[in-house]
């Protein structure tokens, strides 16, 4: 009977060491994933301002456009009127 305590004694112990490292293990693990889903939401907020940036920017970009064709459009009719 003795023995039997003895191994049910380190058994709890062992048992309750590798409960504490699963403990730290899952833990480490939360921690990683976590860190990856921050740095998504941070990538996928990056992307959503590059976008709306380069949309600013073609939007800018052809308005510019239309302006020079305007203009050059009013110069060829001035210069049609003209003749």
């Amino acid at each position: 009977m003795q023995e039997f305590k003895k191994n049910e004694a380190k058994l709890t112990a062992d048992l309750r060491a590798k409960q504490a490292e699963n403990k730290k293990v899952e833990s480490a693990i939360r921690n990683i994933i976590n860190e990856e889903i921050r740095k998504a939401r941070e990538r996928e907020e990056a992307e959503k301002k590059a976008e709306a940036e380069r949309i600013r920017l073609a939007k800018i970009a052809a308005e510019k456009e239309k302006t020079r064709l305007e203009a050059s459009r009013k110069a060829e009719a001035d210069r049609l009127s003209a003749e």
